[in-house]
């Protein structure tokens, strides 16, 4: 049986397998893949943008409440298409090239955000149901907790306050996880960021307008409007794995806008405290205070920002760690759930996260103890010398001993022998 994890986030799609023992992401051309669609004039879906159609980029959200399609949209593909079949037509396209790159799956585990509604839940499950293959779901917060266990920033039977911060939704619910499950402790918080200075597609195109000198109602913006919104949309894709990207800017505008994510989350980690207090609700519904979460490990795209980093961590006056590939973590973690072994596992973690999987780009997630940061790699070095000092050390003892007629051991047995001798 060959499972494949995919979820269906705001700006891509994250796909991750266990296959022969190996780990690994499924991506496109060694990237994400964008979870944005094209509806064509006779109504055929097709992943990605492509011109002559309406592209929609926000199908998580119309899985999640329904969202109204313009008139204009309407008239151009002939209906308005339904949620489920969007998501149908991007899992379609994730299980075909996972089968160009070895077995076709069997299983397909669906994760889903942790506040997400049962009805949600199940239209997704619905999505997928023509594909021909076993379905399951999970939450996301469950899998982002194995994932920091597996990668060593976090530590099991305590609870973990998991973020996950994405481009227009931020999620976070408390955790704990046991010997061989996790359990999500309350409910999960929800804010919806958009049209907020969090709302990361509305920072980058103000980002991008104040490189080039432009205003949003200049002649040339308005007049392209379109083709600038989908050069930060793929922009975004590419962002959330923690490289610095160029901005590729369509005529009549020249050249590029590089943007780091560092770049991007500085502006935005202003408004983090009004919206993240907030998320003190997941850790209040499960009776607990922020004071007794061990962690609080942040994901999603936004995690590769050490500004927001630093503000999330001041305005919950908690230590914030973020684990490698934060913006995987909810596939990678599902899909080791069913690995049993925590070495095995840590081996798994560590081997994506060292060496990006499967062509990705490798980020160095920044905080302390992250196994696939170079402190992390390093600290890895100090402890396998520290331990062969020790072991250097034990063994001079003995041969000492040796040398003087006794090891230790025998040494001490025969000091009581002797001792025993003398007082009968």
């Amino acid at each position: 049986m060959h499972s494949l994890v995919v979820e269906i986030g705001n700006s891509s799609v994250r796909a991750a397998r266990l296959v022969d023992g190996r780990l690994d992401l499924v991506t496109t051309s060694g990237r994400a893949r964008s979870s944005a669609v094209t509806v064509r004039p006779d109504g055929s879906i097709v992943p990605g943008t492509t011109s002559g159609g309406v592209v929609i980029d926000d199908v998580a959200r119309r899985l999640c409440a329904p969202v109204t399609v313009s008139p204009a949209a309407v008239a151009s593909v002939g209906a308005a298409p339904s949620a489920e079949s969007l998501a149908a037509a991007l899992l379609r396209s994730v299980v075909d090239e996972a089968a160009e790159h070895g077995p076709r799956p069997t299983t397909l585990r669906l994760v889903h955000g942790g506040s997400w509604h049962p009805r949600s839940v199940a239209a997704l499950r619905n999505a997928a149901s023509g594909l021909g293959v076993a379905i399951e779901t999970s939450p996301e917060p469950v899998g982002a907790t194995t994932w920091a266990l597996a990668t060593g920033v976090a530590a099991s039977d305590a609870p973990i306050l998991v973020v996950s911060a994405g481009t227009e939704v931020i999620d976070a619910a408390v955790t704990i996880a046991g010997f061989g499950s996790t359990e999500v402790l309350g409910r999960a918080a929800s804010i919806d960021v958009r049209h907020t200075p969090l709302d990361a597609p509305s920072a980058l195109h103000r980002l991008v307008l104040e490189r080039i000198g432009a205003a949003p109602d200049d002649d040339a913006v308005v007049e392209h409007a379109d083709a600038l919104a989908a050069a930060c949309r793929e922009a975004l894709v590419r962002l959330s794995t923690g490289e610095e990207i160029a901005v590729a800017l369509p005529l009549p505008f020249d050249g590029e806008v590089l943007v780091s994510p560092e770049t991007l989350g500085g502006r935005m980690a202003p408004a983090v405290p009004d919206a993240f207090r907030r998320l003190r609700d997941a850790v209040e519904s499960a009776h607990l205070a922020v004071s007794d979460v061990s962690a609080v490990v942040l994901t999603g795209s936004a995690a590769h920002s050490r500004s927001l980093v630093t503000a999330v961590s001041e305005v919950l006056d908690r230590p914030v760690v973020v684990p490698p590939r934060p913006e995987a973590a909810g596939v990678l973690g599902t899909a080791l759930d069913p690995v049993r072994s925590p070495r095995t596992r840590r081996s798994m973690a560590a081997r994506v996260a060292d060496a990006g999987g499967s062509g990705d780009v490798a980020t160095d997630s920044g905080p302390e103890g992250s196994t696939g940061s170079a402190a992390g790699r390093a600290r890895r070095v100090i402890t396998a010398a520290a331990v062969a000092v020790v072991v250097a050390a034990l063994l001079a003892t003995m041969f000492l001993a040796r040398s003087s007629g006794d090891t230790p051991a025998v040494a001490e047995q025969g000091r009581s022998e002797r001792t025993a001798g003398a007082t009968g």
